[in-house]
Parts: C-alpha cells; sequence; structure tokens
C-alpha cells in the first residue's frame, strides 16, 4: 500500500507515548492532530478513529491486564488506510506481576493473546479486511508492550509491521508455552517429551536461542520489526540472559552519554545471578507500585493493616480473639512468601558486594552507598530469617495440639500463647524491616531513577531530536537555537498554546466589552429616556384634565366647607439631560488592556519567528488551527 502515516521515529515515539496519557477519544484525536502537525509541518490528511482496548467485544472481562488503542486512519479514495495498534507498557502492579510470570519464568503469554484479539476486534470494529477494505496493521509499542506485539507477530503474523522502543524482548521459554507448533518443532528437534513440561529449561540455552532465531525467520514473521534501544535501558541490560532473544531490525542509541550502561555489568554476571536480580528487581516494583504497608504484604505475607491501633500485649490478645481467621490466613501466607524470597536475598548478598561495585565503577553509586546497600540486604537477611524461625515454631505448636503424645495439660492455651508471643514479635520485626527498606529506597532510589529514564520514551526522543534542534517535555516540542552558554531554549508547543488561547481569550473579553457598553447604553441612556418619558405623560395628563386633581388643591388651599374648582393647569418643567456619564473613557481602558495583551502575544510570537529565522515551519505552528 502507500507510504506510512506516521513515517518518522519522532512522530511514532511521540504517538506511543500518547498512549499513557488516559485522554478521552476526542481529546486523543485533538492530540494526534497537533503531534503530526508540529513533527511534520503540515495536517494530516485523513479522518481519525478511535477504539479502546476497554471497549473491545473479546477484551471484556480479560484479566491480562492488557491495555492499548486502535488508531484508524482513512484517507481519501482509500487508498492508503492504515490501522495502528498502540499497545501499552508496565504500567500497574499487574504488569509487572505479569512481566515476572511471562518474561523471566516464561509461563504465561495472555497479554499477547489479549493483542491478538484486540487486533481482531479493531479490523472487525473499523470494517478492515484483506479483500475489500485493505488496510495495513501497524504495532506501536515500548517497553512490555513490545513483547505483548512481538510474541503476537512471531505466533500469529498479525502485523504488516511493528515498532517498538526499549522493549522487553521475546522469551523463548514463553513462545514454547504459548506457540504450539514451535513447541512440537522444539521437542522434535531436542527429543523432549510432551509430558516433561521442564525439560526445555535443561537445554543448553544457546543452542535453543539459536534454533528459536532461525524457526521463526523462517517463518517469516520477523520481517517488518523495528526497534529502537537505548544502550542505557535496563531492558537492553539484561536482554543478554537466558530466555530473551531478539528480533527485527535494531537501531541502538546512546542516550545518556554520562553513564556506560548496565548491559555490561549484567554480561560479566552468570545467568542465575540475573534471574534474581530480575526476580528481586520485579518483586520490589510490585511492592512500590501497592505502597510500603501494601508492599511490605506484598514482599513477605506480612499485613500490618490487621493490627492498627493496637498498642499493647492486651490489644494483641483480644485481636487475636476477634480476627483469628485473618491472622491465621496471613501467617499462612508468610509461610509461602518468606522462604523463596529468603533464598533470593542470600543469593543476593552472597555476591552483594561484586554486584553493586560494578554500579559503582559504572558512576551510579558511590563507594559509601554501595555499603549501605550490602549492610541492609544483609539486615533484611537476618529479619527474614527470624520471621522464618518465629513462623516454624509456631506451626510447631499449632501441630502439636494435634499430636497425641502432647505432654501439656492445655495444649489450646499452649497455641493461643505461642501465637501471641509471634505476633508481638513479628510487628517489631516489622519496624526494623520498614526501616531497612527504606535506606535502601533512599540510596537506590535516584540511581533506579536515572536507570528507568533511559527506559522511557522521553529520553529517547531528545536523543533523537537533538541533531534536528529539538528536545521534548511531556507532550511539548522545545525547540533550541545555539549552543553551550548562548543556547536558547524554547517550549514551542506551549508558545503556540499561549498565542492561540490568549487569542481566543481575548476574542472572549472583547466581545464581553461590547455587551457590557450595550448594556450601559440600555440601562443608563435609554433607561434614563424612558424615565423622562414617563415624566412627561404625567405632566401632559395633568394638563389635559385638571379638575381631576381639585381634591389635591382642596387639601391645600381651598376654605372650610367650600371646593376649589380647577380651570386649567400649565406645568413649567425643566427636565436637565443626562450628564457625566462617560462611556467612551471605559470602552478606551477596556481596550486598551485588550490591545496591549495582542500587542504582547504577537510580540512573543514575532521574537520567536526572528529567533528562528522567520521558519515557514514556526510560523505554520502558529497559525494551526487546534483540532485539524
Amino acid at each position: 500500500m502507500g507510504n506510512e502515516v506516521l513515517h518518522s521515529d519522532n512522530l511514532r515515539l511521540r504517538l506511543i507515548d500518547l498512549e499513557y496519557k488516559g485522554l478521552k477519544n476526542d481529546e486523543f484525536i485533538v492530540e494526534v492532530r497537533r503531534i503530526y502537525f508540529e513533527e511534520m509541518g503540515h495536517e494530516l490528511k485523513a479522518d481519525i478513529e478511535i477504539l479502546k482496548s476497554s471497549d473491545a467485544k473479546s477484551l471484556k472481562g480479560d484479566q491480562s491486564g492488557y491495555d492499548g488503542t486502535a488508531i484508524y486512519f482513512k484517507t481519501e479514495g482509500k487508498e492508503n488506510n492504515q490501522l495502528y495498534i498502540l499497545s501499552q507498557g508496565s504500567q500497574q502492579a499487574k504488569d509487572w506481576e505479569y512481566n515476572m510470570n511471562a518474561m523471566l519464568a516464561g509461563q504465561d503469554a495472555t497479554q499477547a493473546y489479549a493483542t491478538y484479539n484486540f487486533v481482531n476486534d479493531a479490523m472487525e470494529h473499523f470494517n478492515v479486511n484483506d479483500e475489500v477494505n485493505q488496510a495495513d496493521i501497524i504495532g506501536m509499542s515500548h517497553s512490555l508492550a513490545h513483547n505483548n506485539n512481538a510474541t503476537a507477530q512471531l505466533i500469529y503474523n498479525v502485523f504488516d509491521k511493528v515498532y517498538s522502543v526499549n522493549g522487553a524482548q521475546t522469551n523463548y521459554y514463553q513462545l514454547y508455552s504459548a506457540d504450539a507448533e514451535f513447541r512440537q518443532e522444539v521437542n522434535k528437534q531436542f527429543s523432549l517429551s510432551r509430558h516433561d513440561s521442564f525439560a526445555i529449561y535443561r537445554l543448553d540455552p544457546v543452542q535453543l536461542r539459536t534454533f528459536t532465531e532461525e524457526y521463526y525467520e523462517k517463518e517469516g514473521h520477523t520481517k517488518g520489526i523495528y526497534q529502537l534501544i537505548s544502550t542505557d535501558d535496563p531492558l537492553f541490560g539484561i536482554s543478554g540472559a537466558r530466555g530473551f532473544f531478539t528480533v527485527g531490525s535494531v537501531k541502538e542509541v546512546d542516550t545518556n552519554k554520562e553513564r556506560p550502561g548496565i548491559r555490561d555489568i549484567f554480561d560479566q554476571l552468570p545467568d542465575a545471578e540475573v534471574a534474581h536480580l530480575q526476580q528481586l528487581a520485579i518483586t520490589y516494583t510490585v511492592a512500590e507500585k501497592v505502597g510500603s504497608t501494601n508492599g511490605l504484604r506484598e514482599l513477605t505475607g506480612l499485613d500490618i493493616s490487621i493490627f492498627e491501633g493496637a498498642q499493647g500485649n492486651w490489644d494483641y490478645a483480644k485481636l487475636y480473639m476477634t480476627k483469628g481467621d485473618e491472622i491465621n490466613a496471613m501467617i499462612a501466607d508468610m509461610n509461602t512468601k518468606v522462604p523463596p524470597l529468603i533464598d533470593s536475598i542470600k543469593k543476593m548478598t552472597s555476591n552483594s558486594n561484586i554486584i553493586f561495585s560494578h554500579f559503582v565503577e559504572a558512576g551510579y553509586l558511590k563507594e559509601s552507598d554501595k555499603n549501605i546497600v550490602v549492610q541492609e540486604l544483609t539486615n533484611i537477611e537476618s529479619l527474614l530469617e527470624e520471621m522464618k524461625s518465629i513462623i516454624k515454631n509456631n506451626h510447631s505448636v499449632r501441630e502439636s495440639q494435634y499430636n497425641v503424645n502432647y505432654a501439656g495439660s492445655n495444649p489450646f492455651m499452649a497455641v493461643l500463647g505461642a501465637d501471641i508471643g509471634s505476633l508481638i514479635r513479628l510487628m517489631q520485626l516489622k519496624d526494623s524491616f520498614t526501616e531497612s527498606f527504606d535506606k535502601l529506597k533512599d540510596v537506590l532510589g535516584p540511581m533506579l531513577a536515572e536507570i528507568g529514564d533511559s527506559h522511557s520514551i522521553l529520553e529517547m526522543l531528545n536523543a533523537l531530536g537533538f541533531q534536528a534542534g529539538r528536545a521534548y517535555l511531556g507532550s511539548d516540542m522545545i525547540l533550541f537555537k545555539g549552543s553551550g552558554a548562548d543556547q536558547i531554549k524554547v517550549n514551542i508547543s506551549a508558545a503556540v498554546r499561549m498565542y492561540q488561547q490568549g487569542n481566543l481569550s481575548l476574542e472572549v473579553k472583547n466581545r464581553h466589552v461590547e455587551a457590557l457598553l450595550i448594556a450601559l447604553d440600555i440601562e443608563l441612556v435609554e433607561g434614563f429616556a424612558l424615565e423622562q418619558m414617563k415624566v412627561v405623560r404625567r405632566i401632559e395628563e395633568i394638563e389635559s384634565n385638571p379638575s381631576s386633581y381639585a381634591d389635591h388643591i382642596d387639601a391645600c388651599s381651598a376654605p372650610s366647607g367650600s371646593r376649589a374648582e380647577v380651570v386649567s393647569a400649565n406645568v413649567h418643567e425643566y427636565l436637565p439631560p443626562l450628564r457625566d456619564i462617560q462611556f467612551d473613557g471605559i470602552h478606551s481602558i477596556l481596550q486598551t488592556e485588550i490591545t496591549n495583551a495582542k500587542t504582547f502575544l504577537t510580540t512573543s510570537r514575532t521574537a520567536i519567528e526572528t529567533l528562528f529565522d522567520k521558519d515557514e515551519f514556526v510560523a505554520a505552528l502558529f497559525d494551526y488551527a487546534p483540532g485539524g
């Protein structure tokens, strides 16, 4: 078909980023048109229709966590209609749980299935098919969404093209679980039993990776996949680990020239250590997403909300009586979560000095920060070991009441005492655990934020836009002129908004001023004339019918017992004109304010256009009508 509607990296990246904003359909369309105009310098010649995944029929009740937006561009004559599927990356805690199951364990592909279903829903919704109403189907994605789009493409060949930025790479364990045909070929190639689902994890990862790449290359499903990857992106850092393989054409960009990136760090670590780091990082992220209190529960199973308001031993005893079922459930959850967490922490602490020394060498951490991390990880390991011991001892006491050889006189009281004692000690440990967790957060937070920035679309946009004299801030475009200390940056999107919205506001203000003058004229000038007319009519009434006013004369001057007769009446009136009402002065003051504001807007526009040598593109931005 024809040229792609979204045919530049920056344009595609800005629209992928727009997907995260949660805009309503009409707002989304306006933003698409604005961004297109800013990037291309002319209006988008196509109608736009939107379908959110939340409105897709097949995804009603979907529990995978998939989010996306379908954008259908309809061109005149339908010769270049295109359907873009924007899949959203990791946002919610559920997404990070999916990351763990899908990309680490390779046991979940539900979001890839949801992607495929959403594409089909969008094609049906917009009446797109291969025969009558043809349209290219193009996927765009960031982060986790690349894994969704690329996995759906490898399995179903659902897209004509896929564009991704800083994507979570495809995983051959995940594909073995999700793609029946691929699984059959792997089993055949390596003589695996289809009844042994764990046999694949015992294969040589290099051989399996090579076979996977060759298989999908031969299928032809990797054609048309294009990736932009920051060499500083943490997902790029771990993409060399077992399980991951990269498909399509890749363009690597150094988006943070002050750091070497973390790929070299991870490449120096054994696969097992990388897996533990990945596991802990995602577990930490899930906990972080749900907040500190809930995060502690996510990590260890300890639910401190149960004990809210408890001050002493008696309070804990009362809680035990009133919330026994919740406490039992919490202890069971801790018994499930704490042991594997200890294993991961142990494997980390045993090599933590070496691991985090690499981050010091790369400039992400100071030596003193590394020492704090190592110390707090060791503290957390000790605390978790004590938690494990408390739970184990508590479990032994509970089991004893069912033991026929129990020597005590009252097994129930023994269990009660053990449970309350365990609860009190766990709450004491909670404070120490939270303290260590917060210290880690304070030290690792800045490093994780810097590494996380390199995963963002914004850092990639700024790296790509630099050579063209452009940068980006949120949804805005920044133009800059000059270099070094003389460099001037202008938020052109904000400047255009100020100019356009300012002029619209001044038009409204001008209409209000005119309406005010009309109201003043009606209320004062015409009102005064109306009141004058009322007085004149009353005078005319007196002069034309004087006898009807005889009673007024009697009351004032007629002798007692007699009646005055009014023969005629002649009123000598003087009605002064309306004076000292200066509407012109009011109008002048208000119009001066409007004129000054217009002058400011015009001067600002002229200054910006002059700064950029009266670039026709800059002038066009100011004249662009929002909404197309």
